[in-house]
């Protein structure tokens, strides 16, 4: 679907999770596979960056899997509670913490977080340009690093600027 902007709630939240959520899964572990084979095999020559890179990604993909769960189990639950009880006439169920207000807020403060860490990423590694003499697996690395970042950056945006507007934007209507 190319315009999220009039798709039920519901249907891109799913999207999301389908989509960009099943991709992270997937593609976290994969990375993380590939820095501990780059890391040993260049250990020697470029220790010191692929040690940074390293702990960074570790700890964005340690945020992006808790992030995901609570995404899920959570706030987007409560917005598919939100919009069915919108579409039946219902009152609005509770909030999780009184008001999806305070869960979007979370979630928008980790996607920051989620932010810096690529782009502390993309500083560490010059903006993935391979060094002289890096192997098919470092340029493999990289490339998947950048996928990883482009696919992040479109989540976070339907995220930001579409679901969670919307949804808060539901919540105040169905709150009066």
């Amino acid at each position: 679907m190319g315009d999220w902007s009039q798709a039920p709630l519901a249907t891109l939240a799913k999207h999301i999770v389908d989509r960009h959520h099943s991709y992270l899964r997937t593609t976290l572990p994969s990375i993380a596979e590939k820095l501990e084979k780059v890391g040993h095999a260049h250990s020697d020559s470029r220790g010191p960056m692929l040690a940074k890179l390293a702990h960074t990604f570790r700890g964005l993909a340690t945020e992006l899997m808790q992030h995901m769960q609570k995404e899920e189990m959570i706030l987007f639950l409560a917005i598919n509670r939100l919009e069915e009880a919108r579409r039946q006439g219902s009152p609005p169920p509770p909030a999780p913490g009184d008001t999806l207000n305070n869960p979007i807020r979370m979630m928008e403060h980790e996607h920051d977080n989620a932010g810096a860490a690529l782009k502390a990423m993309r500083e560490a590694t010059s903006d993935y340009t391979l060094p002289a003499g890096a192997c098919v697996t470092f340029g493999a690395l990289y490339s998947q690093l950048e996928e990883m970042e482009a696919d992040l950056h479109h989540h976070i945006h339907l995220e930001n600027n579409i679901l969670f507007p919307r949804a808060a934007e539901l919540e105040k209507q169905a709150a009066g």
